[in-house]
C-alpha cells in the first residue's frame, strides 16, 4: 500500500478502527459522532477524526456533559466518540519501521505532560509486538508509524495510530531504534541497503529541560 494511502488511513480515527477490527486487533468501541446512539457507557472520549497533538479531544463522564458538549458540536460528521479504555497511567508507544521486507519495534511505557511525553521506559510486549507487526504486513509499511495503545489487565487497545515520524524519534534513537536514518537509507540506497540494527531492550528516558537517560 502506498504511503499517502496508509496516512489517509490513519489519520482518519474511524478508520483507523475499522481496519483494526478487521484484523481482530483490539481497539475502543468508535462511532461517528452523528450516528451515536447510546451504545458506550461513560466516561467516554469525543474527538475530531483528524485531531492532533491531543487537541479537539475531551473526556465525558455523565450526559450532562455530552448534551451540553453535543450543542457546541456544529459538524458532528467530523467527531467520534470513543470508549474510554485503561488509565493515563498504563499508556505505551510503539515505534514501528519497516522496509516492507522487515519490521522493527520499540515500544515504551509514558507518560504525559502537556501533551508530551516526560518520561519513557522502554517494554518488551510480545502482544504489542505481534499487533505491530501484523499492521505493518497488511499493510505493506515502507516507513516508519507510530502506535498507541492502553493496557486493560493482560490486553491491549490500540486507540491510535500516527503515520509519521513521531516525537519519541530523540529518546529512540539514543537506544538504537534508528528508524529516520533507516528511512533515509532504504529510500536513497539500493534495494539491498544493510545497515547495523542494534536496538537496547532496557532503558529509561526523563524530561526536564532536556532529556536524561538512564541506562
Amino acid at each position: 500500500m502506498p504511503y499517502l494511502c496508509i496516512i489517509k488511513t490513519f489519520l482518519n480515527k474511524l478508520e483507523t478502527s475499522i481496519e483494526l477490527t478487521k484484523l481482530s486487533i483490539l481497539c475502543p468501541k468508535t462511532y461517528s459522532l452523528d450516528k451515536y446512539n447510546n451504545e458506550i457507557d461513560f466516561p467516554i472520549i469525543i474527538k475530531s477524526k483528524y485531531s492532533l497533538l491531543s487537541k479537539k479531544i475531551y473526556e465525558i463522564n455523565n450526559k450532562e456533559e455530552l448534551d451540553y458538549l453535543l450543542k457546541t458540536i456544529k459538524d458532528k460528521k467530523n467527531f467520534i466518540i470513543q470508549e474510554y479504555v485503561g488509565s493515563i497511567n498504563e499508556e505505551y508507544t510503539s515505534a514501528v519501521y519497516s522496509n516492507g521486507d522487515i519490521s522493527e519495534v520499540i515500544t515504551f511505557k509514558r507518560k504525559l505532560t502537556g501533551g508530551m511525553t516526560s518520561f519513557a521506559e522502554i517494554v518488551e510486549e510480545e502482544v504489542l509486538v505481534d499487533y505491530c507487526k501484523l499492521i505493518a504486513k497488511s499493510f505493506n509499511l515502507k516507513g516508519s508509524i507510530n502506535i498507541q495503545s492502553r493496557k486493560v489487565g493482560n490486553k491491549f487497545f490500540i486507540f491510535e495510530i500516527n503515520p509519521r515520524l513521531s516525537s519519541t524519534i530523540f529518546i529512540r534513537d539514543n537506544y538504537g531504534f534508528n528508524d529516520l536514518m533507516w528511512w533515509i537509507k532504504d529510500i536513497t540506497l539500493s534495494k539491498n541497503n544493510l545497515y547495523k540494527i542494534d536496538i537496547k531492550t532496557k532503558g529509561k528516558a526523563i524530561l526536564g529541560y532536556k532529556y536524561n537517560f538512564i541506562e
